[in-house]
């Protein structure tokens, strides 16, 4: 019952989205409404936001190259990257789907823990061979991205800092990840102009978009698709039967920050993406 009525909320939320829409004008086509919701989105809210994303990560690659960084300037960088990501993460089609990029940036949830697994093996064989960017690009997806970062920047903090070989090998694995998410970053905003024509000029020669319906409902499984993974995802196995009964360790990043401030920072990017993504449903006049 709890999980109904939580999803139904937030899915009520988004649908609220849609009843707020204005009217398209009348000489308007379906198709061209349809095109125009697409538009919006793209310019107005993910081509923006991929930006972002873009940015932190390149902030933090920047930062992690430094050899003077302390820890508290890499988590700083991590928690700004993470945050940006956040308002992209319910993204799953475009130039992120290809290349399992997606995955790369954050293998999450991790029910069989691999990160961990993949993370004390690597360490452990200490190749430095497998840092450089191809090979490591080619690796198991699951140590390139956050989940990974995360480990090694808040649950053993003191191996990273200390002098030995293996903390040595640990920062430039860091730095490797850091390069990685930037890399990833930099090259999904290369790539959108050239899908965002694709989503504007559907037909029967177009390889992905067929009719401008299919454009309309990419976008569309954003909002939704994204309100029920935050709840079935992030929400529900934190809370279990209420707040008073929260298990901080099942949440989003529970290493790298507090249960509460994680779910807070999700909630608060969702609120705050509402009033931009409402801007999906209004076709522009004219």
């Amino acid at each position: 019952m709890r999980r109904r009525t939580v999803l139904t909320l937030a899915l009520g939320a988004g649908a609220g989205m849609l009843v707020g829409a204005r009217a398209a004008p009348a000489q308007t086509t379906g198709a061209e409404t349809a095109l125009a919701l697409v538009e919006t989105a793209v310019d107005r809210v993910i081509l923006p936001d991929y930006r972002a994303f873009a940015s932190a990560a390149k902030a933090f690659e920047t930062a992690a190259a430094s050899e003077d960084a302390g820890l508290d300037a890499l988590r700083q960088g991590y928690h700004a990257a993470m945050d940006a990501w956040q308002a992209v993460q319910a993204i799953r089609f475009g130039p992120i789907a290809e290349a399992e990029r997606h995955f790369r940036v954050q293998f999450w949830p991790d029910k069989r823990n691999l990160t961990a697994r993949h993370l004390a093996g690597f360490i452990a064989d200490a190749d430095p061979e497998m840092l450089e960017p191809e090979r490591f690009a080619a690796h198991s997806i699951a140590l390139q991205g956050f989940p990974a970062l995360e480990r090694l920047l808040f649950e053993d903090a003191d191996a990273l800092t200390g002098d030995g070989g293996e903390a040595r090998y640990c920062r430039r694995l860091v730095r490797t990840i850091a390069a990685n998410l930037a890399g990833i970053g930099a090259a999904v905003v290369e790539a959108w102009p050239a899908h965002r024509d694709l989503m504007l000029a559907p037909g029967d020669d177009n390889p992905v978009y067929r009719t401008a319906e299919e454009s309309l409902r990419a976008v569309h499984a954003v909002l939704a698709n994204g309100l029920e993974r935050l709840v079935t995802l992030k929400l529900e196995p934190l809370l279990v039967d209420g707040p008073e009964d929260m298990r901080p360790r099942r949440a989003e990043s529970w290493r790298g920050t507090a249960a509460t401030p994680t779910c807070c920072c999700c909630a608060t990017r969702s609120a705050a993406s509402a009033p931009r993504l409402r801007r999906i449903w209004r076709p522009r006049s004219g």
